[in-house]
């Protein structure tokens, strides 16, 4: 494979991707470990730790698409075609291990963090003397917990809710701790 850099690589890190092909290859190789992503995984996943740049990895998406190496499935979801599993076969050991993974654990985290901001939610609510977060964990069809939390002023209840989703799991086993009286490190 030619490894002339001919992508662009600003806000590219050392040991990133600078060459057109290996980024293809890498979203392809998400796309077979995944079973599918949504665009914006693929582009976090690619540029979260500066594999490749934001603009190169966009337009490599839409070569992709383009090509029929992948093709947009219900929701938005990219797959990988027949095609695009062929080129990946012939082409995966051109991607340096150390990218491939960590593009697929930031991948994989990303996911799991979009799955838990679709079932639990916080909400802000104007109330009559101020705002309310209401901060809701669920698992499938179950209300596991519904906190709401009063704020005097709508910068206070947004700040609520933004820790709620950046991790709702932590929140629910603060919860459930201090309910059966243990301390965060489990200890009795």
């Amino acid at each position: 494979m030619d490894n002339e850099f001919n992508a662009f690589d600003g806000g590219v890190a050392e040991g990133g991707l600078r060459n057109t092909v290996q980024i293809k290859i890498l979203l392809e190789y998400l796309l077979h470990a995944l079973g599918g992503a949504d665009r914006d995984t693929l582009v976090q996943a690619v540029t979260t730790n500066s594999l490749a740049n934001y603009f190169e990895t966009a337009q490599a998406i839409d070569e992709l698409l383009q090509s029929g190496n992948i093709e947009q499935g219900d929701g938005g979801k990219c797959l990988l075609t027949g095609k695009g599993k062929d080129n990946l076969l012939e082409l995966r050991n051109d991607l340096p291990f150390s990218v491939k993974e960590t593009a697929l654990k930031d991948a994989q985290l990303i996911a799991k963090r979009k799955k838990i901001q679709e079932s639990n939610r916080a909400r802000v609510n104007k109330t009559e003397n101020g705002y309310e977060a209401v901060c809701t964990v669920r698992h499938g069809e179950e209300n596991l917990m519904t906190v709401s939390l009063y704020a005097p002023d709508l910068p206070t209840a947004l700040d609520f809710a933004q820790k709620f989703d950046d991790d709702p799991e932590k929140i629910y086993s603060q919860v459930l701790s201090a309910f059966y009286g243990k301390e965060e490190n489990g200890n009795a």
